[in-house]
């Protein structure tokens, strides 16, 4: 595991890699987010990446850009993305952006385990 207070990688057992994001997901950790999940793209290799948002409490456009950029090279690699337990507003966000689309997008954390081993099958 490694953690920057903010941001914190999980290599579970399963083979996925989880990457929570705490706080704010503004200017001044844009850069983290994006090495975090890179290494986390890295580490998973085909299983899937989960991006756990449930402590995230602010994303602008900037972080949003994150999200589809992930969600890009993810998806040109093979490799699943899963969106675990956004808030509400974020799950409406996500779905007026778009950024719903081809990726998986759980509740409750066992929903996401499902969720990345159907992906990981398909």
């Amino acid at each position: 595991m490694f953690s920057t207070g903010r941001i914190t990688i999980h290599h579970r057992r399963s083979g996925d890699v989880v990457v929570r994001l705490a706080g704010d997901l503004d200017e001044q950790v844009l850069t983290s987010a994006r090495q975090a999940i890179a290494v986390a793209h890295a580490v998973a290799g085909r299983h899937p990446v989960v991006l756990d948002l449930s402590r995230l409490t602010f994303i602008g456009a900037p972080g949003l850009r994150v999200l589809a950029d992930t969600r890009r090279a993810l998806r040109g690699s093979g490799t699943p993305l899963v969106l675990l337990r956004p808030s509400r507003h974020l799950s409406r966000v996500l779905r007026l952006t778009g950024l719903d689309q081809g990726v998986r997008v759980a509740h409750r954390g066992r929903a996401a385990l499902r969720a990345g081993m159907e992906a990981a099958a398909a």
